[in-house]
């Protein structure tokens, strides 16, 4: 099995990475990485680390891959793998002496990473299909006894686990097959975080804009719930009720999957609050069933890989302790919908927005400040160029001075736009501005490089406008963090035997969305300036020296942005410059850290 065989994601990676072991100057360095960022992100979903590094979830699944295989008997020892993703399950059953495999994966990257998988662990009866399960055709004698199937996501149904299940009994499996997992129970319970609210409403005239994981009277929810860690919060989440079963699914049941499938179900809940409060969204999570008694259970108590389903209110709700409250539940096919039987009486606004980051700048205090503290001593007649992005900013500022022009880019700031009835006519600036307001920061603390694009483009119209603002500091630390090792790299050490190297050539080199108030971790050095951006200054390579404080196991450097009294930390997360290799650093041990701008996005590397 060559690599002339794997798919070309998978290759590209692999040479860009032997590429970069060879080269030293920073600008090819920066070149390369910003090639295998960009490759990642199209091919490569960076939670799968997490996944096949959770130690407890791999041998809950080995267990009872094993122990299903023994227990049937010789002649029923066929493995029917769905959506095999690195083949980590599928070397399980192989190592378990399965009669035969067969493999699916759609998947081009992670169905390539398989392939070598299955070539370095010598499982010479796997059958490997690229496709949906959907897809597969099987006769009577290809039908197999035991289905393996790891498509689980935060809320369990969300990846089409019922579905895949259904037609798999109807057309992939024997009678009477065994099914992992067996069963999935799931659970919920009545939540407050200003997290919630912050990420998915938006309170102005206009009404509240919602995400578009919120249910309301105006629209339905797109999406069925939000995921996320909960320690990820930067307020802490508090649990207002106790946890309240809500439904199992038993996956052996063929019947049942159907009604499910056809009928759907539909749950009311009478729910007691324990403590008194506003809440702000109900939290769900699954315990599921593998085999016999081995079980895996997400509640968020415990450490696992998988995160909690977030379904936010459109508004905090006062409750109080031992009152009830109305939940109903409904599961449509793989859908899972909790909400609250409350009557929300207020104006909400009819578009719904996708991404909680914009949702989070528009509510930040903060941004607002800063732009309000250097757009204040600007004449009323002043010619503003808008270009924040962030609608709630521009709203404000049009109604402070009436010759702006407010530029929205991107579905949700447009929608939020129209909405708010932002003016958008250019005449405002067609003879040139004063000023140019811009926001050059993600939620999630790096240089914003669709903003620095267009920024660079009109400054050369501009050349005298006033830029606010008009440069960013970029500041960073070493740090140590065994959490950010097992997101951001494979952990060979927690597969139970099996190698799964080949996924190595993903390994990321940045990584973002890092909660430093509730992450568990140690700075290993002082905060040191990355380098200084002038917006209107030439933005060449710079070179930086960090130096260790403290000894400990460098994963890499965490970075945010500063501008004057701003400081992204405080409100937003940050993201990390993931070292190649986690390196031993001692006090006094000096880092090189190297960064450019390819393509107005800004690269750092390693020196």
């Amino acid at each position: 099995m060559g690599p002339a065989r794997y798919g070309k994601y998978y290759m590209a990676m692999t040479l860009l990475r032997e590429n970069l072991s060879r080269v030293a100057d920073v600008e090819e360095r920066c070149k390369l990485i910003s090639k295998m960022q960009d490759i990642t992100e199209k091919s490569f979903d960076a939670w799968h680390f997490y996944m096949v590094n959770d130690e407890k979830r791999n041998l809950a699944f080995k267990r009872a891959i094993e122990s299903a295989i023994q227990e049937n008997p010789a002649d029923r020892r066929s493995v029917l793998d769905i959506g095999c993703g690195s083949g980590l399950l599928s070397a399980y059953a192989n190592q378990s002496d399965a009669s035969r495999i067969l493999a699916v994966e759609e998947n081009e990257t992670m169905h390539s990473i398989a392939e070598e998988v299955f070539r370095r662990n010598s499982c010479e009866n796997v059958n490997l299909l690229k496709c949906h399960s959907s897809l597969v055709k099987l006769d009577d004698k290809e039908k197999c006894d035991i289905l393996v199937t790891e498509t689980l996501d935060c809320a369990a149904f969300g990846e089409g686990i019922i579905s895949t299940i259904y037609d798999a009994h109807c057309r992939l499996l024997t009678p009477n097959p065994v099914v992992i997992p067996s069963k999935v129970d799931v659970f919920f319970s009545v939540a407050s975080s200003s997290d919630f609210i912050k990420m998915h409403a938006v309170e102005n005239d206009s009404g509240i804009i919602l995400s578009s994981y919120v249910d309301r009277p105006v629209l339905s929810s797109r999406e069925p719930y939000w995921c996320c860690y909960l320690d990820d919060l930067k307020d802490e989440c508090v649990f207002h009720s106790d946890t309240i079963p809500a439904l199992t699914v038993d996956f052996q049941d063929v019947a049942s999957l159907k009604n499910i499938i056809s009928e759907g179900l539909h749950k009311n809940f009478d729910v007691q609050i324990t403590k008194s409060g506003e809440i702000t969204a109900l939290v769900a999570w699954w315990r599921a069933n593998l085999f016999g008694d081995i079980e895996i259970d997400t509640a968020p108590s415990n450490d696992t890989c998988w995160q909690q389903a977030i379904f936010p209110f459109p508004k905090p709700l006062s409750v109080n302790e031992g009152q009830t409250l109305k939940v109903t539940m409904t599961l449509k096919k793989d859908a899972l919908r909790f909400c609250v039987d409350q009557d929300f009486t207020e104006k909400f606004a009819s578009c719904s927005v996708s991404d909680e980051g914009f949702m989070m700048q528009m509510n930040s205090d903060d941004i607002a400040r800063f732009i309000w503290s250097h757009t204040s001593d600007l004449p009323r007649t002043a010619r503003i160029l808008d270009m924040t992005n962030i609608p709630t900013i521009s709203k404000q500022l049009q109604e402070k001075f009436p010759k702006v022009y407010s530029h929205c880019s991107g579905d949700d700031a447009i929608q939020v736009g129209k909405r708010m009835c932002l003016r958008s006519d250019e005449s405002a600036v067609r003879d040139g501005c004063d000023v140019i307001v811009h926001w050059p920061i993600t939620p999630h603390s790096s240089l914003n490089e669709g903003s620095i694009a267009m920024l660079s483009d009109i400054m050369q119209g501009a050349p005298n406008a006033l830029l606010i603002p008009s440069k960013v500091q970029i500041v960073g630390y070493l740090i140590e963090s065994e959490v950010l090792i097992r997101k951001t790299r494979l952990d060979p050490t927690a597969q139970h035997g099996i190698n799964i190297t080949a996924l190595t050539e993903f390994n990321l080199l940045h990584y973002q969305d890092i909660n430093l108030k509730r992450l568990n971790c140690t700075p290993l050095s002082e905060a040191t300036v990355l380098r200084d951006v002038t917006f209107r200054e030439e933005m060449g390579k710079c070179l930086t020296t960090i130096t260790a404080t403290q000894g400990g196991k460098a994963v890499g450097v965490v970075y945010y942005a500063i501008m004057g009294d701003y400081v992204s930390e405080k409100e937003m997360n940050c993201s990390m410059v993931v070292f190649q290799k986690p390196m031993r650093v001692d006090v006094g041990s000096k880092i090189k850290l190297g960064s450019c701008f390819v393509d107005h996005k800004l690269i750092f590397s390693q020196v």
